[in-house]
């Protein structure tokens, strides 16, 4: 019984170091199973960490995409612009060539038509007095005929009168060979007559044979002056021709555009100021390209006369209004805008931000601001530091919407 007792009490002291070293291995064992546990959750958290950063990572790489692809869709529209614009330029620049050179033209024409009318009227001058010297050199001739005429008349009676005295001799005499007394006085008559006839000539003067030659020398001078003019008439009127088509070209072109700027401006008047603002742009004069232009401007609840009496938020929203109708008609890849935010409030900032983000698909904005809630729109900031006195710095910021959201 004692050997019994005695095995019983090493047998519970056994027991009891035994459980001793259990509840070690059971407290050491609760220890490492505390921080497996600890790990385990310290993995599934770097899991998941990961598993964001990675789905951040993707996003980031989309948004870059999108943004690689967005610069390059903005450098093909850069591109077509500037072709469109140098096409432009040199449209404009051989219009403005042909009506310089159509100026020119015109001015010289001009010049020679004076010359021309005033060689006209030396022409014409000449040709008057040709004209005088024709007629009388005609009347002349006709004087000179008539008496040669009368001459040939009295010519052929003499003849006659001869031919019967003679006759009246032969039978007389019985022979025609012989001189009757009577045939002298006929010959002086003859005589007497021919020297009147002479003489009539002589008391006419000397005749201009090269009357005749001048006449058509001055009259071919005359009909190429006149052909000349007619040209220079003919080419003005081209010219005034295609004046008015350039203008009538400059003008419908020119209304055009206007009207889309008008609409355009109605419409972002309305989304700046709400829809009971009403504004116009209206042409004042009667030619289309000389004309000046009136802006009227009407926020709710104001009825102003004049543009002047707007305040200075609602001066720059009309302009804004006015500036973006017209980049609608012809939109550009870049716009810069300095400080045109600064009279505006907190509440017209906003409408102008939304204006902006509105064209901002299509058009990078460079803005030069220091108003807060337009530097918190931006995606992209840009700012000039010295960190050293003298020494400027360029300091960037880029604001991530996407991660700011995450």
């Amino acid at each position: 019984l004692e050997k019994v007792s005695k095995e019983k009490q090493i047998a519970e002291t056994d027991l009891l170091q035994k459980r001793s070293s259990f509840d070690e291995v059971s407290s050491i064992y609760q220890k490492q199973d505390k921080s497996s546990r600890k790990s385990e959750m310290d993995y599934l958290r770097g899991e998941h960490e990961l598993k964001s950063a990675l789905d951040e990572s993707h996003s980031l790489k989309r948004t870059l995409n999108s943004n690689k692809n967005r610069i390059i869709d903005n450098e093909k529209l850069l591109s077509i612009s500037i072709k469109e614009i140098e096409s432009l330029s040199q449209n404009i620049d051989n219009e403005n060539d042909l009506i310089q050179r159509f100026e020119s033209e015109f001015e010289e024409l001009k010049i020679k038509t004076e010359k021309c009318s005033e060689g006209l009227a030396g022409v014409k001058s000449r040709l008057t007095m040709l004209q005088k010297e024709n007629l009388e050199i005609i009347n002349s001739l006709e004087k000179i005929r008539s008496s040669e005429h009368k001459w040939e008349v009295e010519n052929a009676g003499l003849l006659s009168m001869l031919e019967f005295e003679k006759k009246n001799i032969a039978e007389k005499y019985g022979d025609s060979t012989a001189e009757p007394p009577p045939e002298e006085m006929s010959l002086e008559k003859m005589t007497e007559e021919i020297q009147a006839v002479k003489d009539k000539l002589h008391s006419l003067g000397q005749i201009n044979y090269l009357a005749l030659d001048e006449y058509e020398t001055e009259n071919k001078r005359l009909t190429f002056y006149t052909h000349q003019i007619n040209d220079l008439d003919e080419s003005q009127k081209i010219l005034m021709q295609t004046i008015s088509e350039i203008n009538h070209t400059a003008s419908k072109q020119f209304l055009d555009t206007f009207e889309k700027i008008r609409t355009n401006f109605q419409d972002l008047f309305k989304t700046l100021f709400s829809e009971d603002g009403q504004c116009d742009i209206k042409l004042t004069g009667e030619d289309t390209l000389e004309s000046d232009i009136s802006i009227t401007a009407m926020p709710p609840g104001k009825r102003p006369r004049s543009i002047d009496l707007l305040s200075g938020g609602e001066k720059t929203l009309t302009a804004i209004a006015l500036l973006f109708a017209i980049y609608l008609v012809k939109p550009s890849p870049f716009c810069i805008l300095d400080e045109v935010d600064a009279p505006l409030d907190d509440a017209n900032i906003d409408r102008f931000i939304n204006l902006i983000k509105r064209f901002s698909n299509n058009t990078q904005f460079l803005i030069v601001t220091h108003n807060k809630k337009t530097m918190e729109a931006a995606d992209n900031l840009y700012g000039i530091t010295q960190e050293e006195e003298g020494v400027s710095k360029v300091v960037s910021v880029q604001l991530n919407k996407q991660i700011f959201k995450d």
